[in-house]
């Protein structure tokens, strides 16, 4: 986790791809939906902070 906090860029890659795999192992329709937009949301937001 040392590595996660130093490094932004690689921090911001581990917490999409944790919400992914939630995701990805989500059962419930109305579940997912959210999750989905949470998803878009941080993607979004670490792509425009980067531009």
């Amino acid at each position: 986790m040392i590595l996660l906090e130093a490094n932004p860029e690689l921090m911001a890659a581990h917490t999409a791809k944790e919400l992914a795999l939630e995701m990805y192992s989500c059962k419930d329709k109305t579940l997912y939906v959210e999750l989905l937009e949470i998803f878009k949301n941080y993607i979004d937001e670490k792509y425009f902070l980067q531009l």
